[in-house]
């Protein structure tokens, strides 16, 4: 299922440098938010092999009783 996701993975914006108040605020506070930097429908994507996962172990834990 990856390589069909592959091409929507591909970043929706051109690939940059942080800037150096993005630099600060990685070091000083750990994260960053970036914007646009993963597609929507690369996210469509993921959210729908979530689901396919969470709906496969849900149905493994009824098959065992748990």
């Amino acid at each position: 299922m990856l390589p069909a996701m592959a091409p929507a993975l591909r970043p929706s914006t051109p690939v940059r440098s942080l800037t150096a108040t993005e630099q600060r605020q990685w070091s000083e506070e750990g994260y960053l938010l970036l914007r646009d930097v993963v597609s929507r429908g690369a996210i469509a994507s993921m959210r729908a092999l979530y689901a396919q996962v969470a709906q496969t172990f849900l149905e493994q834990l009824r098959t065992e009783g748990l």
